[in-house]
C-alpha cells in the first residue's frame, strides 16, 4: 500500500478521527494502524488528490486501484487522474467532475476510463471534498466501484431480448454459455 506521507497532518486527522481505535478484543490499535488495514482491505479503488497542488495530484493510492486499472502507486503519484480518460470517457462528465471540484461539492456518476493495458472500464465514482478548518477543499477522496461486468451483462441482455422480441434465433446465445471474462468487449458500454 502507497504511504500517506503526501496527506497534510490536518487532513490526515480529519480522516483518522472517523475511525475507531477500540477492537473486539478490548485491545486499543492506532488509528493509523486502522485506518492503513481498512484501506488495503477495501476492494474499490481509492485514491486520494491533492487539489492544492499544482494540476491537482494523486498523493495516494491503494492496492484496488492497482487491481483496477493494473497502475501502480509509481505509475501515478504526483499526476493527474486524466491519465485514465480516452477516447470514450465522456467529456461532459468530465465537465461535471471538474466543476464538482472547483464548487468543493461531491461528484457521484458513471465513467468510462481506460486501464493501464488500454481496456475501457465502466466505473462508479464518488469524490468526496476533505475540508480544511477554513472550509475550503484541500484534498478528495475518491472510491471507483467497477461496474463493467454489470454494464456488459446488460448489454447482453438487452441484444439477447432484442433477438427474442423478432422472433429470431439469438446470435448472442453464445454469450450466455461463457465466463464474463471470455465475452468480448464490443460493445459499447454507454
Amino acid at each position: 500500500m502507497s504511504q500517506l506521507s503526501g496527506i497534510s497532518g490536518d487532513v490526515l486527522s480529519e480522516i483518522l478521527c472517523a475511525l475507531s481505535t477500540d477492537t473486539k478484543d478490548g485491545t486499543v490499535t492506532s488509528a493509523a494502524q486502522l485506518l492503513q488495514v481498512a484501506i488495503s482491505h477495501v476492494e474499490e479503488g481509492i485514491v486520494v488528490v491533492d487539489v492544492l497542488a499544482k494540476d491537482q495530484v494523486i498523493i495516494f493510492i491503494n492496492e484496488g486501484f492497482t487491481r483496477l486499472t493494473g497502475y501502480t502507486a509509481d505509475d501515478v503519484l504526483g499526476k493527474n487522474c486524466r491519465f485514465l480518460q480516452g477516447p470514450e470517457t465522456d467529456r461532459n462528465t468530465v465537465a461535471r467532475i471538474h466543476s464538482s471540484i472547483v464548487k468543493g461539492v461531491p461528484f457521484k456518476g458513471e465513467l468510462l476510463n481506460y486501464k493501464k493495458n488500454g481496456e475501457v472500464f465502466c466505473n462508479y465514482l464518488s469524490l468526496t471534498p476533505v475540508s480544511t478548518s477554513t472550509g475550503s477543499p484541500s484534498h478528495y477522496i475518491g472510491v471507483q466501484y467497477d461496474l463493467t461486468s454489470q454494464r456488459l451483462l446488460e448489454k447482453v441482455l438487452a441484444l439477447a431480448q432484442s433477438q427474442i422480441r423478432k422472433g429470431g434465433p439469438s446470435t448472442s446465445e453464445h454469450a450466455f454459455q461463457q465466463p464474463m471474462s471470455q465475452t468480448p468487449m464490443t460493445l459499447a458500454l454507454d
